[in-house]
């Protein structure tokens, strides 16, 4: 399995983890950063995990949330992340 897909898993496993809540953008890639790793041991850029949160997002598996106070985007699951994220685990 390539990177980019074990971003994406992570993302969603995350995402179901919350119950719900919307996690911070923020959070969510330090999380990534944190638990991902590549075949050499290295940490994915930051772009590559925010290319991962949009792909996921056009496909419809997550949606985020925009604060109009501080214009920090959260991030939750939508239905059909919900039941992909229940396929993974």
């Amino acid at each position: 399995m390539n990177t980019k897909a074990e971003i994406k898993q992570f993302i969603l496993r995350a995402l179901k983890r919350m119950d719900g809540a919307p996690m911070p953008d923020v959070s969510l890639i330090e999380s990534v950063s944190t638990a991902v790793r590549d075949a050499a041991g290295k940490r994915p850029l930051v772009s590559d995990i925010n290319a991962s949160v949009r792909e996921l997002e056009l496909g419809g598996y997550i949606h985020g949330d925009e604060d109009e106070l501080d214009k920090s985007v959260s991030w939750t699951l939508t239905p059909k992340g919900l039941h992909k994220a229940k396929q993974l685990g």
